[in-house]
């Protein structure tokens, strides 16, 4: 298929490299700004990351794409407008906070999910008075409704995140310009995979592949581990990551035995999912379509991950995963049932699989990021 597409792709977002702009910032959306710079050079696009940070100026990371930093969103239309490139351009806002009141167009609204759902967390408790919570909810529902009239295009990686668009504006004339684009998978080859899980007769690997924040369930998961590792001393589970909780998890590693904690690029960790048998996501809030559930399907494990956001467009309850409340018990019940039922785990991993490969192959996510770019470059 031909496809009219920009000739440089400005990726406006909150992190992309640290702060200083020194090196990469482990995360899901991070990954997805990455893949997108990747697709765009495979097309003749020019990819430039503009990102908040302290730096000043501009950096290269290490596959040589321009980022530029912003400490504020109103400077972002400024350092837009200084750019030499302002024709045949297209600008992706990485979510509403990155947008700004006015956006350059053409533009795309990238919507990772709902992620105000943990709003109570990040507020004091004097401020979670009914009032306060419904003057907030106002001001982010003019917030969303405003910037969705602004741009010319929006894709959501989640259906969760359109239907509560369309509950919550009905009618709306920008209902029409939103795409459903879930995250994708590199899918190993059939030679890749383990002839059978578990691999290790009478040992089961368990993986949780996360940024270490109490929202991506690594408080509650570790909970669950320290319970669990007495009764199924086979089991080994492996923390990979890094994040806000890594001191707490690198605690739990030093006090209990058969659990594992270390850091890997996000390269590397399809090789970790080829070595494990279950995954786990316990997402308590805040998520997409997680691109640590759909790397783990395309790999054959068998996923325990909570119903949250857009998880439940990836999970079909016992067949190719289980799906749980996002509660300790939970989690807990569900993952202690594969562990009591190991045939369990061949079976759901080899379904997750089949559904990867038909559904989440990167060749599909790329076919419908370049669609919607032919969209917006043709408008």
């Amino acid at each position: 298929m031909t496809y009219t597409l920009p000739k440089t792709l400005y990726l406006v977002t909150h992190s992309y490299l640290d702060a200083q702009g020194k090196s990469r910032v482990l995360g899901g959306v991070e990954n997805y700004m990455r893949a997108l710079c990747v697709l765009a050079r495979q097309h003749r696009i020019t990819p430039v990351i503009v990102q908040r940070g302290s730096a000043r100026g501009s950096t290269t990371d290490d596959q040589g794409t321009r980022v530029l930093f912003w400490t504020s969103l109103r400077e972002v239309g400024s350092l837009l407008d200084r750019e030499p490139d302002r024709t045949q351009r297209v600008i992706l806002y990485s979510d509403f906070y990155c947008t700004p009141k006015q956006v350059a167009h053409p533009c795309i609204l990238l919507q990772h999910g709902i992620y105000w759902d943990n709003l109570g967390d990040r507020l004091p408790a004097h401020w979670l008075a009914r009032s306060e919570r419904l003057r907030l909810h106002r001001k982010l529902l003019r917030k969303i409704e405003h910037t969705m009239a602004m741009v010319d295009y929006t894709i959501c990686v989640d259906t969760n995140f359109c239907n509560w668009l369309q509950a919550a504006f009905p009618g709306s004339d920008w209902q029409q310009r939103i795409e459903y684009i879930p995250n994708f998978a590199e899918i190993p080859s059939p030679a890749q995979l383990p002839a059978a899980r578990p691999i290790t007769p009478g040992k089961i690997r368990c993986l949780f592949p996360r940024r270490f924040t109490p929202y991506r369930g690594t408080l509650v998961f570790a909970e669950i581990v320290t319970r669990l590792t007495a009764e199924y001393p086979h089991v080994t589970f492996a923390f990979v990551g890094d994040g806000e909780c890594a001191g707490q998890v690198r605690a739990l590693c030093a006090s209990v035995p058969g659990v594992e904690s270390y850091r890997r690029e996000a390269e590397e960790m399809p090789e970790e999912y080829l070595r494990a048998d279950i995954v786990v996501i316990p997402t308590l809030r805040t998520e997409g379509t997680s691109l640590s559930c759909v790397e783990a399907m395309a790999a054959g494990c068998a996923v325990v991950a909570t119903r949250v956001g857009g998880l439940c467009n990836l999970i079909i309850p016992n067949y190719n995963g289980l799906l749980c409340q996002p509660t300790r018990d939970g989690i807990e019940q569900q993952l202690r049932f594969l562990l009591d039922h190991p045939a369990e785990i061949d079976r759901l991993g080899k379904h997750a699989r089949e559904v990867a490969c038909a559904s989440f192959a990167r060749e599909q996510w790329e076919q419908r990021i370049l669609t919607v770019l032919d969209r917006v470059s043709t408008q």
